[in-house]
Parts: C-alpha cells; sequence; structure tokens
C-alpha cells in the first residue's frame, strides 16, 4: 500500500502500529507525525495511535496534547477524556484527572459504570 500511495494515512498508521509493536516506538511517532494535521483531523486513528505511542514512551506532556485534541473528535471523546484522566491521575493531578473523567461521563451511555467507578474513585483522593 506505502508504494502505491505512499501519502495514504491508514497505510501509514498502520505500519506505525506494527513499528510500535516491535518496540520501535521513535519510528512510530516519526511516522505518525508526518501525516496528523494540527489544523485538520485527517485521519482520526493516527492521531490515537500517536498519542498511545507517546504514552508508551513516556512522553505525558505530548501524550496530554495529542489526546486533548482527540477528546475534539466526533465518536472520541469517551475514550480521549478516559486517557487523560488516567495520565493525570498516574500524575497525582486528581483535580484534572476529575475533569477529564466527568468529560468522559457527557460522552457515555447513562448506563456506563465504568466512568462513574472512576469518577467515584477519584472523588475519594481528593
Amino acid at each position: 500500500m506505502s508504494q502505491i500511495s505512499p501519502r495514504d494515512e491508514r497505510s501509514i498508521t498502520g505500519l506505525a502500529r506494527v513499528a510500535a509493536l516491535s518496540g520501535d516506538y521513535a519510528g512510530a511517532e516519526k511516522m505518525l507525525k508526518e501525516i496528523v494535521d494540527p489544523v485538520h483531523a485527517v485521519y482520526p486513528p493516527a492521531y490515537v495511535a500517536l498519542a498511545e505511542v507517546q504514552r508508551s514512551q513516556n512522553k505525558l506532556d505530548d501524550a496530554i496534547e495529542s489526546y486533548t485534541r482527540i477528546a475534539t473528535l466526533d465518536g472520541y471523546e469517551r475514550s480521549a477524556n478516559l486517557a487523560l484522566a488516567e495520565i493525570y491521575r498516574s500524575r497525582g493531578d486528581y483535580d484534572r484527572a476529575l475533569a477529564a473523567a466527568q468529560q468522559a461521563l457527557l460522552h457515555s451511555s447513562p448506563g456506563d459504570t465504568d466512568v462513574r467507578n472512576l469518577i467515584d474513585m477519584l472523588h475519594s483522593h481528593r
């Protein structure tokens, strides 16, 4: 696919995911950064893959920036905000973790107990 259409976001995202799975996080991040557009969402799974790679490398500030962008994309709000909540929780920033979890709740189904349980847990740490 990369020979047929070298700028195809789907194939580059797939190659980057394979690179990350094989431990080449820096290579995966480089590939993904070449296709994400800071102004427009071209292919949302590329943004998700980039955030996951950044998080795997413990580049948490970069991952926060990526997940914040992802949280603005239709259909990705819940998962991106949950990822943000987890990153903030791991840093001990319970206020931001709670705010992200509450945003995730806004994009959850009414019976979503996972987000409610996370919110309850975060309240207990404040």
